[in-house]
């Protein structure tokens, strides 16, 4: 058979067409060049567990896949992975880390070469990847026999009843659902424009959560504190029932007391606060009273014995006068005093005591000798005096022996007296006028 020039031309052209064909897929979808290792080198990672990673897996770098697996094996003490990188692709060796990441939950794992800077040293052929800077995806098995085993501990009644409660508590609630969803959207947006504020306060939180470990004895025992005030309200509901039944009408009550009680309670409670205050200046007097008291009052029920009339008791009185004589050193002057005749109250200065020296016979039990609650072993007339560092000083002016004056200017023995009634004593003869002003010179 001869071939003319023209087809053994035309079969030239295609002879060439067809090694140029093979020869573009062999080195597009064969890769002939990266089996032969020609414009690759070879990198080893040190793996803590394989991960799920396989032969072939890509190798990506800023997103970008410049390599493959070539082989994973296991080594006594570790598991290895090949990989055969891309030489046009320099990939910086200083701070970088290897993770091996899953593109789906299937399980298609891939590693990913996280370098930290752009600069070199770059990794070269026969480096090692140690496995401190490598990190691998938790095992999807365990996850899935652990989420099964937790799915299986939930009781089958209990999740029926929470589920359609839940179908319950949402049905109708659609609208609702849609505007806490828009809000949360809107939420998040605003948190994505506040990170450096949240930032801030995520790491202030660490003072804040330190002191909450601090505390973790104290939040347990109120946590059981708190278990036990429930269980409590639990065993008393009916009472607690009650109460809040009630607690309205009680509450309108209270308000309608209070109104009624409005134009004299606050100043009731004003004029308490002087009453509060002597009663804590003088405590320890007031306990002493409602100690002693009760013995006291039953002494005197011993003055009734038996035997006696009705509401008659055995009592012995002594009459004493002038032994000794009334103090009126610190009172009102005599010309000042007020006629026995007059029955008005007149306006008088609030310090009149005795205001003779302690040790004085006079008023000895006067309140110039009151017991200091406040400084034991010292007596003053008023907690002033008491607090004071300087002792008592008697400050009374008049004598102790000044008599009344009547409107005249004579002393009060001198006035001549009323026309003696018949059965007026006789002269010299002790009576009532005698007893309250003593003898007549």
């Amino acid at each position: 058979m001869i071939l003319t020039r023209m087809v053994r031309t035309q079969l030239t052209i295609f002879a060439v067409i067809a090694v140029i064909g093979m020869t573009a897929a062999a080195v597009s979808y064969l890769r002939v060049p990266t089996a032969l290792g020609i414009g690759r080198y070879t990198v080893t990672v040190e793996l803590p567990n394989a991960g799920g990673l396989y032969r072939n897996a890509n190798v990506t770098y800023r997103g970008d896949t410049v390599g493959r697996v070539r082989e994973v094996r296991l080594d006594p003490d570790s598991v290895r992975a090949e990989l055969t990188l891309e030489s046009a692709v320099p990939v910086p060796s200083s701070d970088l880390t290897v993770a091996v990441r899953s593109v789906s939950a299937i399980g298609e794992q891939y590693v990913d070469l996280q370098p930290t800077g752009t600069e070199g040293p770059f990794l070269a052929d026969g480096d090692v990847i140690a496995a401190e800077q490598v990190t691998v995806p938790q095992e999807i098995g365990p996850v899935l026999d652990q989420a099964k085993a937790m799915l299986e501990s939930v009781p089958q009644d209990k999740l029926r009843a929470v589920i359609d409660e839940s179908a319950a508590a949402f049905a109708g609630r659609a609208p609702d659902l849609a505007r806490l969803l828009d809000s949360t959207t809107s939420f998040i947006d605003q948190a994505s424009e506040a990170t450096t504020p949240a930032t801030t306060l995520v790491q202030q939180l660490a003072p804040l959560l330190e002191t909450q470990v601090v505390t973790g004895d104290q939040i347990r025992q109120w946590t059981t504190n708190v278990a036990h005030l429930s269980g409590q309200l639990a065993t008393a509901d009916g009472s607690v029932r009650g109460i809040l039944d009630k607690g309205p009408g009680f509450a309108d009550e209270a308000d309608t007391l209070f109104q009624d009680l409005r134009p004299t309670l606050p100043l009731l409670l004003a004029n308490l606060t002087s009453t509060e205050q002597v009663a804590v200046t003088y405590n320890a007097s007031l306990e002493q009273v409602l100690v002693i008291l009760p013995p006291l009052i039953a002494a005197q029920e011993t003055v009734v014995q038996r035997g006696q009339a009705d509401g008659a008791a055995n009592v012995n009185f002594h009459l004493e006068a002038q032994d000794p004589a009334a103090c009126s050193t610190g009172y009102l002057p005599a010309s000042e005093r007020r006629d026995p005749n007059q029955t008005t109250v007149p306006d008088t200065p609030p310090d009149l005591y005795c205001k003779v020296p302690q040790d004085s016979i006079f008023a000895v039990r006067g309140s110039r000798n009151i017991p200091c609650t406040e400084v034991p072993g010292k007596r003053a007339p008023n907690p002033q005096i008491c607090r004071s560092p300087e002792p008592f000083v008697p400050s009374g002016t008049n004598a102790p022996d000044e008599l009344y004056t009547g409107p005249a200017g004579t002393r009060h023995t001198d006035l001549a007296p009323a026309a003696a009634p018949a059965s007026a004593p006789a002269e010299g003869t002790p009576g009532w006028q005698q007893l309250l002003t003593g003898p007549r010179p």
